[in-house]
């Protein structure tokens, strides 16, 4: 019997969320809606809006949100409730946000279709031009989310005119496109119909109704414009100030539009001109122009042309920007006067190393000058490079203490410590070093620059000066580009920033010893490149090794090598080769050494692993005719708006 029980528990807890969600469930539609305009002889817009909805669930309320863009008011709102025939506007709820008037109705309704009416006046809907005027009208409220079926609109003018001089355009679908609808027509001398079927959530129905000038009277409004622009309006009527805004204004006028009718004064002001005040009788019908023309008072013009003298300075200030960076330059970048004459050289400067050598010359740490010292290190017996097979290269270790070695310097022993893992390898395949050496390469480089610095070649890291002002120039044009787009006031500091970039490459500074050992190296250089026009007679095996990194550094190894092809006919002790000594020539060897091997050790030293990434209202100010090209809701007509329940 227990378990009998438990399990109709079960199975009511299991049924009884189902039946209380369904009962939650709930949803509505708009079975039809249509607008009914009436144009007056005044020129407002008498509209009632007639619509039904078709409820699932229970409703306890529904808000109409009418939009009022522009100088549209809305005025005279009643309510009628068709399931009750009673006139609900007392006990519905009409708030005006400025942006929109909304009506709040409270009802009880469950599973039924039910009707209404919204009837209200609106002001300042009719677009007047030269010729005609027009009703540009969203009719439906867009902001809905729900479908709506046989939608239709009816515009009756205040008289009879001759069908001939009326248009029409109708334009439905998704906010945004510019679908024209042709399911309009002329009822008669006096009444334009519309219909559509089956709007889509959010989609609109936009009507234009076009009639001949004289229809409708054109509202009595006041424009008010001013030079310079944007002053400040105060509008008074006697003492009492009735209207503030900013130029340039349209005003409609009437006792519920922006201005009362009769007498007014009008204040313009800006700050550095002379206030300017008239007094005018606003206009029965049509339009008014005031158009004003302060004067600058004479403080505010001399500051204008102090401002303007600033901003032409500012423009200009790359110029004297250009200029204080080159004095800089003279005084932190520019290197001391040399001896200038360059003549061969047969020994490196004070026994500078290959790698040092390489960064001197052009005061940057290159991947050849990292490459020449893996050489160097070889040929002083420190490790052994053993080629394996074309492009294939391995090294061995032969001096195993070689931290302890005080004639290595700092960045050697690192390198050293990359390749055999501080001495924990004896064997070590180039191959293996790739995504490893680049992680170290920053701070190798780093160790030469400081080499170079602390042996008096530099009066500081040029790698170091370089950043310094490249990070300052990509923050200037980084700043200077963003400032462009405002008024172009980003300009000079784009400027600033370019300028700053150019100078940081020559911004490093060699010591009066450092200038001495770049044109010393010039002339190693010239010596290593043309040795048969100097000292050929003396060249040896071992001079051909010593020199071997110097001329990878300048790039002249092959022309080096040439001078040693009768000389140097033997494998050296601290280079193995894949094809054997048997089948040494130095040409080969130079090639190998200085092509295949160095090309890999570049892709080696730099290969880094990849890295994978995952990865309101529509309708607007009217101004804007239906009849213009592209029309439509796109861009223009009043109405439109929203409605919500629940």
């Amino acid at each position: 019997m227990f378990r009998w029980l438990t399990a109709i528990a079960i199975l009511f807890a299991s049924i009884l969320p189902s039946v209380a969600q369904a009962q939650d469930y709930k949803s509505f539609y708009f079975t039809e809606w249509n607008s009914d305009i009436n144009i007056t002889s005044d020129g407002d817009a008498v509209i009632d809006e007639y619509f039904g909805i078709s409820f699932t669930g229970s409703f306890s309320w529904f808000t109409r949100d009418i939009a009022t863009p522009g100088g549209m008011t809305i005025s005279d709102i009643t309510v009628y409730d068709h399931l009750n025939n009673v006139d609900v506007t007392d006990l519905s709820e009409i708030v005006d946000s400025g942006y929109a008037t909304s009506v709040t109705v409270n009802h009880n309704s469950t599973d039924i279709e039910r009707y209404w009416t919204i009837s209200y006046t609106a002001h300042n809907v009719i677009n007047n031009y030269s010729t005609w005027d027009e009703l540009y009208w969203n009719a439906v409220p867009d902001a809905r989310g729900v479908a709506m079926y046989n939608v239709s609109a009816d515009v009756h003018l205040p008289q009879p005119v001759n069908t001939n001089e009326l248009q029409q355009r109708l334009f439905s679908g998704a906010y945004g496109t510019l679908d024209e609808v042709q399911s309009y027509w002329i009822e008669d001398q006096d009444t334009l119909h519309y219909e559509g079927y089956a709007l889509g959530d959010y989609d609109n129905f936009t009507i234009v109704a076009g009639f001949p000038k004289g229809s409708v009277p054109d509202p009595p409004r006041v424009h008010i414009s001013s030079d310079p622009d944007y002053a400040d309006v105060i509008i008074k009527q006697g003492s009492k100030e009735v209207y503030t805004g900013v130029t340039p204004l349209t005003l409609y006028v009437g006792d519920s539009e922006d201005v009362p009718e009769g007498e007014l004064t009008v204040i313009v002001s800006n700050v550095g001109y002379s206030p300017y005040e008239q007094t005018f009788t606003t206009p029965e019908q049509g339009d008014m122009y005031i158009d004003t023309k302060l004067q600058i008072t004479w403080w505010y013009g001399l500051l204008a042309v102090l401002l303007l003298l600033l901003v032409i300075g500012y423009f200009l200030s790359p110029v004297l920007y250009f200029g204080v960076l080159f004095l800089r330059w003279r005084r932190k970048g520019r290197d001391p006067l040399g001896r200038k004459t360059i003549i061969p050289q047969y020994e490196p400067y004070r026994e500078m190393k290959p790698g040092i050598v390489g960064t001197v010359i052009d005061e940057t740490v290159d991947l050849e000058d990292i490459s020449s010292t893996v050489v160097d290190l070889a040929i002083k017996g420190v490790m052994k490079i053993i080629e394996k097979r074309k492009g294939s290269y391995e090294f061995e270790l032969l001096h195993k203490k070689y931290s302890n070695d005080k004639t290595l310097v700092e960045y050697e022993r690192e390198l050293l410590d990359i390749f055999f893992s501080k001495g924990k390898k004896t064997n070590v395949k180039l191959s293996s070093l790739r995504y490893k050496f680049a992680n170290h390469l920053p701070d190798l480089r780093e160790m030469m620059y400081t080499q170079a610095v602390d042996d008096g070649w530099f009066v500081s890291s040029p790698d170091k000066v370089r950043k310094k002002y490249r990070r300052i120039g990509w923050i200037l044009t980084v700043v200077g580009l963003a400032g462009t787009f405002l008024y172009f006031l980003g300009l000079p500091i784009l400027a600033y920033g370019i300028i700053t970039l150019l100078f940081s490459k020559t911004m490093p500074k060699r010591t009066q010893e450092g200038v001495h050992a770049t044109e010393w190296s010039k002339g190693l250089k010239m010596y290593l490149h043309h040795a048969e026009r100097y000292r050929l007679q003396n060249l040896t095996p071992e001079i051909f090794e010593r020199m071997l990194p110097y001329a990878m550094v300048f790039g002249v190894e092959k022309d080096w090598a040439k001078n040693f092809e009768e000389l140097y006919l033997h494998e050296p002790d601290w280079y193995s080769g894949y094809s054997g000594a048997d089948m040494f020539a130095i040409g080969m060897f130079t090639d190998n050494l200085s092509g295949a091997m160095v090309k890999t050790m570049t892709t080696t030293m730099t290969a880094v692993r990849s890295s994978s990434t995952s990865g309101s209202y529509s309708g607007a100010a009217g101004g804007s005719s239906g009849f213009s090209s592209g029309g439509g809701f796109y861009g223009g007509g009043y109405g439109g708006g929203g409605f919500s329940a629940g």
